[in-house]
């Protein structure tokens, strides 16, 4: 899927009526590009076999009432 593509399905669901080759065009005489998004990638390793360490803070994630931290 194409850019202008994607734009044009975005303006049709806001309500506006136009096609995606007005809406390329329009791109073209802008010099605008759109930006990708990125494939999601997992860069946390969770079943490590590193030593874990302590919990020096011991914080407390269970408040007994509120705005208490």
């Amino acid at each position: 899927m194409d850019r202008s593509t994607r734009i044009a399905e975005k303006l049709k669901r806001k309500g506006y009526c136009i096609s995606r080759f007005r809406v390329a065009k329009i791109m073209r005489a802008n010099n605008w590009v759109s930006k990708h998004k990125r494939k999601f990638k997992a860069t946390t390793d969770s079943n490590h076999s590193y030593p874990v360490c302590r919990n020096l803070l011991n914080r407390n994630f269970n408040p007994s009432r509120l705005n208490e931290a």
